[in-house]
């Protein structure tokens, strides 16, 4: 089976790595045990890791250059040695010893550009972008992977360093996006496929765990959006009779069966056009 191997009683997840990013990621392949003698149960927790360990590679073949490759790799190790003050002092003096060697070679926008990484101080939103997409495709319908992947690229688009998003500007943009007309069902879609990528941030030790400048986005939007819209007005009868009528008359049959639902009904528009045949059927059933 492509992509599992058995060592002794358990499965591991293997993949072998092309040979022009070996030197990159500094391995011929990755592997990881899947902690299970069930072949069934490895081939599915091998799923989720070989699709993260393909957009790594993907990656690592893309537009990144080689300055914020290695600079991205001393930030990791910088991260691995917190617990070890004196250990880390003399890795940030070495990273910063490496920026000076970049000046003189790449000269000074791209010494900062790597301290700046490998020290800490800014690391691009996108980066792990791909990686954790890939997590989510065997688990979800594509569409709904297409979805996450437009939400979260309006993240990394605002903010295309990490230490850009904080809770003040995450708020400040999430009101932007509420003034502009954004419904609250899109604002809640978006913070939590935003949260999600946080978190994923987060189990990679690239983003502190105690912090989520997505918590409390949703109450706060929803009262600035109808504080500043002063709420919204039903139709009276008449006027859905004559919006009814209107749609009627340009033959926008979906648009005047949805207002007869609606008016029929109180239903939200988002909760009728969600309705399914198998729906609709269960209630003539009734």
């Amino acid at each position: 089976m492509p992509n599992i191997e058995q060592r002794r009683l358990l499965w591991y997840a293997v993949l072998v790595i092309p040979k022009d990013v070996r030197e990159k990621l500094g391995k011929l392949k990755f592997i990881q045990s899947l902690e299970t003698p069930d072949k069934r149960l490895a081939q599915e927790r091998a799923a989720p890791l070989v699709a993260k360990w393909k957009a790594i590679i993907k990656r690592e073949r893309g537009d990144t250059d080689a300055v914020t490759r290695e600079a991205l790799r001393w930030s990791q190790h910088l991260r691995e040695m917190e617990s070890d003050s004196t250990e880390h002092e003399t890795i940030s003096s070495l990273a910063v010893d490496r920026a000076e060697e970049i000046e003189k070679k790449s000269g000074l926008d791209k010494a900062h550009h790597f301290a700046d990484i490998a020290l800490g101080h800014s690391i691009p939103s996108s980066y792990h972008y791909e990686e954790w997409l890939a997590t989510q495709v065997p688990r979800l319908a594509a569409k709904t992977v297409d979805q996450m992947r437009k939400d979260v690229s309006l993240l990394t688009t605002r903010f295309p360093t990490l230490n850009q998003i904080t809770s003040k500007n995450v708020m400040r943009w999430f009101e932007e996006m509420s003034t502009k007309g954004r419904s609250e069902s899109s604002c809640k879609r978006l913070v939590s496929n935003c949260r999600s990528y946080w978190k994923h941030l987060q189990g990679l030790h690239v983003v502190p765990k105690e912090i989520d400048p997505f918590t409390g986005l949703g109450a706060s939007t929803r009262g600035k959006r109808n504080a500043k819209v002063g709420g919204w007005e039903p139709f009276k009868p008449d006027e859905v009779v004559s919006l009814w009528r209107a749609a009627k008359a340009n033959q926008d049959n979906q648009l005047s069966d949805l207002i007869a639902l609606g008016a029929y009904t109180g239903a939200r528009i988002e909760e009728l056009c969600s309705l399914k045949v198998g729906d609709v059927l269960a209630l003539t059933e009734i």
